[in-house]
């Protein structure tokens, strides 16, 4: 074998395996690839050690194959790398220790690097970025022109063109389409890519940031002008927020209705991290947050000085009593709407509506609080007694209802964050769901190396949370709560036929008062089936509190912990970490589930990872992408979506009304096709 071998009895017994497929093999030898890697690791400054580590890798690989020292090297190294390397690693998943498979593993992707370096004939710079620059500019096309034949995107090729994104292996079609639009050979481009599969496990890889939307770019704006300008809670402000709680979860009391009562839901039925003001007798009141989202922001905007703010002192500013002074609510939209680079957002209509509810005669709480008159300055009300109060509250509630009537006769609102732009490229294709399809396959067929034995499992895991929104395409909130129990008493469960079904009651969903007052109990698409056995027996049980909790989709890795102001505490800082959060100061304990935040971004880094033409996107554009396609497959078929999201007929025409445009010049451009088609025989 090669150099520095030990004695044959001295070995330890390998198992050997016949190679996949007897491919043509190159004109080196391994004895040269041998010779060639002891060169290249010493004028990389390697020591010994290192050298003889790497050539141990390599005599390994060769006696699992049984190639000599004279044997040439072929696709084992390069197209059937993967085979071969799935199953050099299953075969020393027992024999060989953890950290040690890992380093033979990580040893042989060096390896294979090295060969595919050497085998390289062509001119062009190692580097994909810099061999795809030089291919465009000896090709003589423009960046436009090279798009349109290779059918990628522009924002494509730049990404590829620029780095730090390499292509994925969704994207080998692509890239083949690119060399041969650029007129080279495909393995021109395709030789100095990385294999894919492993790279992405190599220890102490660090990912490129996730790349920002429009709407991202200007909220990062945003902290930098106005940084920590929301209001932080006082005690004062808690107080009144207990009491908010209190009234608007009331469904008993006399001016209750659904459309001005929030509700309460079990900690254990919660997706969100829970934080302090969605906390009322140890129920969470996730729409609490949203609420006071929304009011910390007004606040914090009050006591920013003039002419951004209102200038208003911070020992006066800390009152929900300021939803009264409806020239300051118009301030503040005006404010918003200018950071948004003057776009009318739903937000803007979202917080009037909210401050209408909370000043509304007789329903309002504001209105129903007139001892809130003492917290606020005489000049705004500070002495008013009860009836004039009331009489106040009235008067901003009709103000109000006129800066609502007004921003919305503006015309159509737009959404501030619209998480679509983030998978455009899909939406706008003709079957997007093909996209979701490609990204399963993308993620089946990449599966760490067994020896990242935490990884291998996430990796199970991931593929399942995939499989699953594409076949059930809930929010992401229900599959963060979604529990397994054998006994088939959880959301997911097998029928008496053995097939999977997911189940959830009407209270689970965020639209109980619409749509989803029927409960939701349908079938998982078969293909996902195999995917649940496999999670449940090779994965789950290693699962992060595994044997604590009964939900489905768990971490592997703890993650920071968070304090009731949204602030991340280090995990070194256990003085800091012994400190109360919102749910200990209630006397409560996390329910144990994967929450629907740190799943989204989970879900994030996959489309980003496998679906390059886009930004990456989280769960809930998994919605978006399947209703568009259905509608495009199915003009019009708005009801059938309904019951696809599990959603309300209204909601769903407000949100994909505007393919019914695309449906009637569908029609128009089939009848030009057909005029044209007549026209021609008629010549003939």
């Amino acid at each position: 074998m090669l150099a520095q071998q030990p004695a044959a009895s001295n070995f330890k017994v390998v198992p050997t395996l016949p190679p996949i497929q007897s491919s043509p093999r190159s004109t080196m030898r391994y004895e040269d690839l041998h010779r060639l890697g002891r060169e290249m690791l010493a004028k990389g400054g390697k020591n010994a050690k290192q050298q003889a580590n790497m050539a141990s890798a390599l005599n390994l690989w060769m006696r699992t194959f049984s190639f000599a020292p004279e044997t040439f090297v072929g696709a084992e190294f390069s197209t059937d790398f993967d085979g071969h390397f799935l199953r050099f690693s299953d075969a020393h998943a027992e024999r060989l220790a953890s950290r040690t498979q890992k380093d033979r593993q990580e040893q042989i992707v060096q390896w294979a690097r090295l060969f595919a370096a050497q085998s390289r004939t062509d001119s062009l710079p190692q580097s994909f970025h810099a061999a795809l620059q030089v291919a465009l500019e000896a090709s003589g096309l423009s960046k436009a022109e090279t798009c349109r034949r290779a059918g990628i995107t522009p924002p494509t090729l730049n990404r590829w063109l620029t780095g730090p994104y390499l292509p994925q292996s969704c994207s080998m079609d692509a890239v083949r389409a690119l060399a041969g639009a650029l007129g080279f050979e495909a393995d021109a481009l395709l030789s100095r890519l990385p294999p894919l599969r492993r790279t992405r496990y190599s220890r102490e890889e660090k990912r490129p940031p996730m790349a920002l939307t429009a709407y991202g770019k200007r909220i990062q704006r945003g902290k930098a002008e106005t940084p920590n300008y929301t209001l932080r809670p006082t005690k004062r402000i808690r107080v009144q927020w207990v009491d908010v709680l209190a009234f608007k979860t009331d469904a008993g009391r006399e001016t209750a209705d659904k459309t001005n009562t929030w509700r309460l839901k079990p900690l254990d039925r919660t997706g969100m991290r829970v934080q302090w003001p969605m906390l009322y007798e140890g129920q969470v009141c996730v729409t609490g947050a949203v609420a006071w989202n929304s009011i910390s922001q007004f606040l914090g905007y009050l006591r920013l000085p003039k002419p951004s703010g209102q200038g208003i002192p911070d020992d006066a500013v800390d009152t929900i009593a300021w939803l009264a002074v409806p020239e300051f609510i118009r301030g503040f939209n005006s404010w918003k709407r200018r950071r948004a680079g003057n776009i009318r957002h739903r937000g803007l209509s979202t917080f009037l509506q909210m401050a209408i509810s909370f000043v509304a005669p007789k329903s309002g709480w504001v209105w129903n609080n007139p001892s809130l008159a003492s917290s606020l300055p005489t000049a705004y009300g500070g002495n008013d007694n009860e009836q004039q109060w009331q009489a106040r509250c009235a008067q901003a509630h009709v103000k109000l209802k006129a800066q609502l009537k007004a921003l919305t006769n503006e015309g159509k609102l737009t959404r501030s964050r619209d998480s679509q732009n983030r998978a455009a490229s899909i939406l706008n294709s003709a079957h997007p769901l093909k996209s979701l399809l490609r990204l399963v396959q993308a993620l089946e067929a990449n599966p760490p190396p067994p020896a990242h034995v935490r990884d291998y499992r996430a990796w199970i895991r991931d593929v399942l949370m995939v499989k699953l929104l594409v076949s059930n395409p809930l929010r992401v909130g229900h599959f963060s709560v979604m529990t397994y129990r054998p006994d088939g008493s959880g959301n997911l469960y097998r029928s008496d036929s053995g097939a999977w079904r997911m189940r959830f009651m009407a209270s689970d969903f965020k639209n109980q008062k619409g749509a989803a007052a029927e409960d939701y109990d349908v079938a998982v698409e078969p293909s996902v089936h195999a995917w649940i056995h496999r999670y449940l027996s090779e994965a789950r049980p290693y699962a992060v509190d595994a044997d604590k909790n009964e939900y489905l989709l768990l971490p592997f890795v703890r993650g920071p912990r968070t304090d009731d102001e949204g602030v991340t505490w280090s995990r070194r800082d256990k003085s800091r970490a012994r400190g109360e959060t919102a749910l200990e100061a209630h006397g409560l304990e996390r329910a144990g589930n994967w929450s629907s935040d740190c799943l989204g971004k989970r879900i994030q880094v996959l489309t980003a990872l496998y679906l390059p033409d886009t930004l990456g996107f989280g769960p809930h554009v998994f919605r978006h992408i399947i209703a568009t396609d259905h509608l495009k497959r199915h003009p019009r078929d708005y009801l059938t979506v309904a019951h696809l999201l599990h959603d309300r007929l209204d909601t769903v025409l407000r949100e994909y009304g505007h393919l019914t445009v695309d449906d009637g010049l569908r029609v128009l451009h089939s009848g030009v096709q057909d005029a044209m088609a007549e026209l021609k025989a008629s010549r003939s």
